[in-house]
Parts: C-alpha cells; sequence; structure tokens
C-alpha cells in the first residue's frame, strides 16, 4: 500500500533568528595603556583621557557628555540570535535555550492552528515525519548550511507541539512521539527565491513501518 498523508503544515517565511535583547547596551572602551589609545583622543579640547579604572583607561567624550563606546554601531539596537542547532545545544544558557525553544514552538502553533488539523485516530498509527525546507542560498554552495544543523531543532519543536503534553504547551494531535506512534523523520532542502522562503511539514502514515 502507498504511503498516505495524514496532514500538511506549511509555514510562511522560516522563522530563522529569535529576538534577545530590544536594546543592546552601551558598552564603554577600554585600553589597557595609554600609548594604544588613539591620536584622535588625544590633545584636543574634546576628549579626555586620564579616566583609569580597574579595566583600564577610558576616554570621556565632553562635548557629548559620555564615554567612548567599544560598540557604538550596535548600541541601543536590537540584538538576535540566529537559530542553529549545534549552537543550542552546545554550552548556551539553558533559560536561553527554553526562549528559542518557546518561541519556535509558538510559532509553529500559529500555522498547525491555521490548518485545522484533528488528532489522529488509531488507523493513522505509527507515522513518520518529512519536512522540506525551502531557503534562499545568497552565499552560493559552497556555503550550504548544515542539514543536521538546520532541521533538527524545527523538526524537535514541531514534533513537541504535536504531543498531548498541554503543560508543556502541546495540542495533543498525536499521542505521542515515541517509537510505538512515530518511526522518524526525512529532511528535503531545497533552494528558492528571496522572499519565499518556507518549510512544509507532513506526517504520512505506511503501512510498511
Amino acid at each position: 500500500m502507498k504511503n498516505k498523508i495524514i496532514f500538511e503544515v506549511i509555514t510562511k517565511g522560516i522563522k530563522d533568528k529569535v529576538l534577545v535583547s530590544k536594546k543592546r547596551r552601551a558598552k564603554i572602551k577600554y585600553w589597557k595603556n595609554t600609548i594604544h589609545i588613539p591620536t584622535k583622543y588625544k590633545n584636543n579640547d574634546i576628549y579626555t583621557t586620564d579616566f583609569a579604572v580597574e579595566e583600564g583607561f577610558r576616554v570621556f567624550n565632553k562635548k557629548e557628555e559620555s564615554f567612548v563606546l567599544a560598540n557604538p554601531i550596535s548600541a541601543g539596537t536590537p540584538k538576535y540570535i540566529p537559530i542553529n542547532t549545534q549552537r543550542i545545544y552546545s554550552g548556551m544558557p539553558h533559560f536561553l535555550r527554553s526562549k528559542i525553544v518557546h518561541e519556535i514552538k509558538d510559532w509553529f502553533k500559529e500555522f498547525i492552528r491555521k490548518s485545522q488539523i484533528k488528532p489522529l485516530d488509531k488507523s493513522q498509527y505509527p507515522f513518520f515525519a518529512h519536512l522540506t525546507i525551502y531557503k534562499f542560498n545568497s552565499k552560493g554552495y559552497n556555503k550550504i548550511p548544515d542539514i543536521d544543523n538546520l532541521s533538527y531543532i524545527y523538526m524537535k519543536c514541531f514534533m513537541d507541539v504535536l504531543k498531548k503534553d498541554p503543560e508543556n504547551g502541546g495540542l495533543g494531535i498525536i499521542i505521542d512521539d515515541s517509537s510505538e506512534y512515530y518511526r522518524g523523520y526525512c529532511v528535503d532542502l531545497r533552494f528558492t527565491n528571496e522572499g519565499n522562503e518556507h518549510m512544509v511539514f507532513r506526517l504520512i502514515n505506511s503501512t510498511i513501518l
């Protein structure tokens, strides 16, 4: 018997980054020695270079009444963290990892609810999942992202949302993602035009599993 698609969920775009700070903190620039302070900060009426603290020497802008910053361009701008499986599970603080996972799940719920998917019945188990990622690749084929790093966190969050687990935000579409019900997944990466990035998730029932 042929494999049968149980349902399909199509996202609008790809959530590839998470906002972690609406406004980056300004960081004061320190120099270990006054010799290393650039000439433009010396011998003029705008800057004062005699501020020595534990971290080193800092320069004060008398006109703007503020210290020279190490991050003048990024200070005050939003900070985003790119979604990458390896980065999330390798040394990232727990609270930050939880925030990213939570936002990915909430993003998926929007599209799952719009699809009006009903809970699976017994005849639709076991199943496997198929994910197709349509991604714009502006950096050339030598910069294609590792498929596992690109897909695993999305697949994990998607299945968690489908589970019957209301305490953790599960929608109860599937009983569980244990091997009794869920037999694995495959990923297909395809390249598309800029502005047309999206994901297609499919749950597929098969009698050969």
